[in-house]
């Protein structure tokens, strides 16, 4: 019994000296998990369609896009229009804030860029009009919404870099 209990703590030291030896910590390093900041590219568009402005049958969508990134698409209507997008009271108006990020990439930051907006226009009737706009950075566009140039509504592009 004597011998078992020798043996026992014999191997014991031994493998712990071997440890030690090998440089292994038998503690364990325990840091909390911290999540890193995210470096974005943020867009704000502000839209304003002045009351009277947007007509009652059509669906417009926009897709903003920045130094070759693409948004999300998003779709503004009228009262009569059928689809579940915003829909715009024509008597009323509206002023609409459209916010979307993407992730920062190192050339963003010395460049100064030009936002690009691809409209699409549908009417009741089936009618289908695109166009693509550019948008300067703080710029007011006046996008037309007929051919008269009685309809239209105003845009506005910004765009920031933030820590998420």
């Amino acid at each position: 019994m004597k011998i078992t209990l020798v043996t026992i703590l014999f191997l014991i030291v031994l493998t712990s000296g071997a440890y030690i030896l090998m440089g292994v910590n038998l503690q364990e390093n325990k840091t909390p998990f911290r999540l890193e900041k995210m470096q974005v590219m943020r867009l704000n568009l502000k839209i304003t369609i002045p009351p009277t402005m947007f007509p009652k049958k059509t669906v417009v969508e926009l897709t903003p896009s920045l130094f070759g990134y693409q948004f999300k698409s998003f779709a503004l209507q009228g009262v009569k229009a059928y689809g579940n997008a915003q829909t715009i009271d024509e008597t009323a108006g509206a002023t609409l804030i459209y916010s979307d990020y993407v992730p920062f990439e190192s050339f963003m930051r010395d460049r100064e860029g030009d936002g690009y907006l691809v409209i699409t226009q549908r009417s009741k009737k089936g009618n289908v009009r695109q166009t693509s706009l550019t948008l300067k950075r703080n710029e007011d566009v006046y996008y037309y919404l007929d051919a008269r140039q009685s309809t239209y509504f105003i845009m506005n592009m910004d765009y920031v870099f933030e820590e998420l």
